[in-house]
């Protein structure tokens, strides 16, 4: 099942664990809620979430911020990036017409969907749970 990754964090966290590996990225959308320049900004200067996720393998950071960084690149490149940076009505309708370019239908008239902000992970997993998988 093609993935989806909704969370830049969880990404990270995901990589340096082995839960999730560079090849799981290939085909992946990405529509993180986070700006592009925070994907992209020196992680030496500014590790942010990199600090504490990474607090008890620091080795790895590097390595996982290229991994990151090259994916999304080529996922850009190839149309599968979508940046939501607000949580709101907006996004999430931005993230609908995303996906449905990808070939994926959300139902827009249910009531799980009306409730949910575009950083609500655990919603997003359950809508679209027979379509995409969803990792956030």
């Amino acid at each position: 099942m093609r993935k989806i990754f909704i969370s830049y964090t969880t990404l990270i966290y995901n990589l340096i664990n082995g839960i999730t590996t560079p090849k799981d990225l290939d085909n992946a959308l990405f529509s993180f809620g986070c700006k592009r320049l925070h994907v992209y900004r020196d992680i030496k200067k500014d590790p942010g979430e990199y600090e504490f996720v990474a607090s008890k393998d620091r080795s790895k950071i590097n390595k996982v911020n290229s991994i990151i960084t090259d994916a999304v690149t080529k996922a850009a490149i190839d149309g599968r990036v979508l940046w939501c940076r607000d949580i709101d009505s907006a996004c999430n309708r931005s993230r609908v017409e995303f996906l449905a370019n990808h070939g994926v239908t959300v139902d827009t008239s249910s009531e799980l969907y009306l409730r949910l902000d575009s950083l609500n992970i655990p919603g997003w997993k359950e809508l679209l749970k027979d379509k995409l998988e969803c990792i956030g």
